[in-house]
């Protein structure tokens, strides 16, 4: 994204996925939002870059729903203390809503609803949910990040 910056200068970058935290000085006057935080660390230290730049971050937690090993993302059982972390002690971040990606081959729309539900109960208004093959039923079930990569670009090589 560094190398390309010039291709997209007025628009605002989403980064999307995991991160780790040694990355974090990275992201300031480059990224506006992020998709994927996952941990009080990487919170910790995005918000000591933010805060060095004068910048701030708008952030969705991602939420590991399924409990994916293989998948980054915050447990619903961290759920709670991160938010709290967040909110307050991280005055960089505007915590804005949740993103999860849900099983592949599964049907996705009971892991878009709990995400929904979730964000409901922690009054926050944005989902980052729903990808190519399944962006419908995210709509559906309240996103309003989607994520169309393969609709637009085709696969990956």
């Amino acid at each position: 994204a560094e190398k390309k910056r010039g291709a997209f200068s007025g628009c605002q970058l989403h980064l999307i996925g995991h991160l780790q935290s040694n990355k974090a000085k990275m992201l300031p006057g480059l990224f506006q939002f992020f998709h994927g935080l996952d941990s009080t660390k990487l919170a910790k230290a995005l918000e000591k870059e933010f805060a060095a730049a004068n910048k701030s971050l708008s952030v969705f937690i991602q939420v590991n729903l399924a409990d994916e090993r293989q998948k980054g993302g915050a447990n619903k059982s961290d759920l709670d203390t991160l938010i709290s972390c967040v909110r307050e002690e991280c005055s960089h971040l505007n915590l804005i809503g949740l993103m999860t990606l849900p099983p592949a081959n599964t049907d996705p729309t009971p892991y878009f609803e709990e995400l929904s539900r979730l964000a409901k109960a922690h009054d926050l208004k944005e989902l980052s949910m729903g990808m190519s093959g399944d962006w419908e039923k995210a709509i559906k079930a309240g996103a309003t990040y989607i994520r169309l990569g393969t609709a637009l670009f085709g696969p990956r090589t």
